[in-house]
């Protein structure tokens, strides 16, 4: 009397079967039909044990053909060296009894157990679930080194430094990128124009300008941009979002750049400064428009009526005069303004904010204009002189107004 039994063979190869046993390919166990003498011979019982045969077949096939293995083969490592411990347990014997034969499914049955455990932890690998966890802000990582360097965010530390001029940095990728500063290396290049970027972001940003392209678009109001971070603070005029505020007088900003221009107003630093003249500035695009008065160059023109600027915003604040458009509304009075500026410092009017202080007398201004004006008061300075008389005057309109006294002089002089 014959009865089917199964054991293993490893994963990683090929068992030869005999000619008279038979294989399945569709699992990593090989079926043998052996002869039994001992085993009970009725049919009942016989039928039952074959019928737990074929049962565990089904259940082995099945749990290892649900097992992804085309490109894990750090786990199908672990399998082939599991069941081969397995396999060199049950072995190639002959099962003598009944009671054996139960023994050994109990076996299979716990490996079965082993291999979805296995497969399990498997999946948690693939899924790269994020364990880490920042304790200040709750933020989650895969990997314990990338939350330690987020903790860094939190604490200041900066660990990389420049050797050149001693700046720190949190990330040395960020230091690396730094660096090209001072080198001048400028790595990537684009294919169109040849303009060189020191880095690979910046770059594929740029090449938009050619193609025209704007991949991020507003849920709100669905304007397009270039980059996702101009789209992020875009969305903080719908939500009226000011992340970044002010030390000193607590004003709040939607960009940490503009919070950091703000800063110079207290500080009076100013980094830029004019290669001709050397005067200096607290904004780049201050510079940059004050350079144009050396060079002359006005390469922004008005459709209409021609006039040239030195930058695009000015032209396009132009534009406004032609069609009469006022686009900033004050919220209170509902006065239009042709620019966002000019709206922001209207809106003092109803608040009564003097964010301008004078540092002598402690005076305050709504303009920055009308601080800088005030505090010749102190200093005595002149700067606007009567090119008839000479006589000097704080501000242009006082110099304005003298003029006429000239003027009428001159038309006293004709009548006469």
């Amino acid at each position: 009397m014959h009865i089917s039994v199964f054991v293993f063979q490893t994963l990683c190869e090929s068992p030869q079967a005999p000619s008279h046993q038979q294989q399945n390919t569709a699992s990593p166990c090989v079926w043998h039909t052996i002869a039994v003498d001992d085993v009970p011979s009725t049919s009942d019982e016989c039928r039952q044990q074959e019928d737990q045969s074929d049962a565990l077949s089904s259940a082995v096939t099945s749990n290892i053909n649900d097992t992804e293995t085309d490109d894990e083969n750090d786990d199908e490592d672990v399998l082939c060296s599991f069941i081969s411990r397995h396999a060199s347990r049950v072995g190639h014997k002959t099962l003598s009894s009944a009671s054996e034969m139960s023994r050994t499914q109990q076996s299979v049955i716990e490996t079965l157990s082993s291999l979805e455990q296995i497969s399990n932890e498997s999946d948690t690998v693939h899924k790269k679930e994020k364990r880490y966890t920042c304790d200040t802000c709750l933020k989650k990582f895969t990997q314990l080194g990338n939350l330690n360097t987020h903790k860094r965010t939190h604490t200041g530390e900066k660990l990389y430094k420049c050797d050149t001029c001693l700046k720190k940095f949190t990330h040395l990728r960020n230091l690396n990128r730094h660096k090209r500063i001072h080198t001048g290396e400028k790595p990537y290049k684009c294919d169109t124009c040849l303009k060189r970027f020191t880095q690979l972001g910046d770059l594929n940003t740029h090449k938009h300008t050619h193609t025209g392209q704007k991949p991020y678009k507003c849920d709100t109001c669905h304007k397009g941009f270039t980059q996702l971070g101009h789209l992020n603070t875009h969305k903080r005029i719908h939500t009226g979002e000011k992340p970044y505020k002010c030390d000193t007088c607590l004003k709040k900003f939607t960009q940490l750049g503009n919070l950091n221009t703000h800063k110079r107003t207290h500080t009076c630093e100013k980094p830029y400064k004019c290669d001709t003249c050397l005067k200096k500035f607290t904004h780049l695009r201050n510079l940059n428009r004050h350079k144009c008065i050396h060079t002359g160059e006005k390469p922004y023109k008005c459709d209409t009526c021609l006039k040239g600027f030195t930058q695009l915003g000015d032209l396009n604040k132009h534009k406004l005069i032609h069609t009469g458009e006022r686009p900033y509304k004050c919220d209170t009075c509902h006065k239009g303004f042709t620019n966002i500026s000019n709206l922001y410092t209207h809106k003092r009017i109803h608040t009564g904010e003097k964010p301008y202080k004078c540092d002598t007398c402690l005076k305050g201004f709504t303009h920055l204009g009308h601080l800088n004006t005030h505090k010749r008061i102190h200093t005595g300075a002149k700067p606007y002189k009567c090119d008839t008389c000479l006589k000097g005057f704080t501000q242009l309109g006082s110099l304005n107004t003298h003029k006429r006294i000239h003027t009428a002089e001159t038309r006293e002089t004709i009548h006469m």
